[in-house]
């Protein structure tokens, strides 16, 4: 049985004067309540034409809505990622890392450039220097990994209501 556009009111004060909240749940503007409409078993006629378009627009801004979280959702994953994931410490091991190798091959091809009692300490040094910072580094991605994951659920969170919006607004519009 399809419901008139003059049957639709808030089901407990009565109010006609109604928000969208999620899918098809709305809130009363008046006492605050949560209620919903099946979407489906409105009859839109030429009656229900503003409020076919108050629908719409209430839509439309709840999915430009969710695109700016989504979008602010993606800007914070892209730092944590940064910040989980940092360049510059896989750089600075990589570099201590060649210059200890450089230093131990020259103490040892080249013996009266670089003496060997100095290569190998120094040698023994970049090792726990290269071992520190990648340790670091996965301290840093253990700390980071969680708000990746919060952030990565959001993001997909928010791009499934923006479909089921745009499901109902593609109904909305027949």
């Amino acid at each position: 049985m399809k419901v008139s556009y003059s049957s639709l009111h808030c089901p407990h004060c009565g109010s006609k004067s109604f928000d969208l909240i999620n899918d098809d749940i709305f809130i009363c503007d008046y006492c605050g309540q949560k209620f919903n409409f099946n979407l489906e078993e409105i009859d839109f006629n030429s009656e229900n034409k503003v409020f076919i378009e108050e629908l719409k627009e209430q839509f439309n801004n709840k999915i430009a809505e969710l695109n700016r979280e989504k979008n602010l959702n993606h800007d914070c994953l892209l730092i944590c990622r940064k910040r989980a994931y940092p360049k510059a410490l896989t750089t600075i091991a990589t570099i201590i890392l060649v210059v200890s190798i450089i230093v131990l091959f020259e103490s040892i091809f080249v013996p009266n450039l670089l003496p060997i009692a100095f290569a190998i300490p120094f040698k023994i040094v970049s090792i726990l220097n290269f071992t520190a910072v990648k340790l670091y580094g996965n301290y840093r991605y253990k700390k980071y990994q969680p708000l990746l994951s919060i952030y990565a659920e959001k993001i997909v969170e928010c791009e499934n209501k923006i479909n089921a919006y745009t499901n109902i607004l593609s109904k909305l519009t027949k």
